[in-house]
């Protein structure tokens, strides 16, 4: 499946905090982890190991960092990169994503 980007300059409605399985914060560059972290929601964790293809830890669930997150980004004044399953925006010399189902 493609996945289709748009650039919008607000947070998509349609994305709501119970759709959200993980968020991201770090410095813009790379988004592998080496620049930031990821933080899972705990009802999403199986889907989230899933998709990532390895186990979510313990110590990477995280439903307070993940509706910080999500809540940060769903502020923000925009403009939006909207993916299938994502939404990102930088912020400074950072960026944040959420993914969701």
């Amino acid at each position: 499946m493609e996945n289709i980007e748009n650039i919008t300059k607000t947070f998509p409605s349609e994305v709501t905090f119970d759709r959200v399985y993980s968020a991201y914060n770090g410095k813009q560059g790379c988004m592998c982890g080496c620049l930031g972290n990821y933080a899972y929601a705990s009802e999403h964790r199986e889907f989230a190991s899933k998709d990532r293809g390895y186990i979510v830890d313990d110590d990477e669930v995280s439903n307070s960092k993940v509706k910080r997150r999500f809540n940060a980004i769903q502020k923000h004044a925009g403009p939006f990169i909207v993916g299938e399953t994502y939404v990102y925006v930088e912020s400074g010399d950072r960026c944040f994503a959420v993914y969701f189902k």
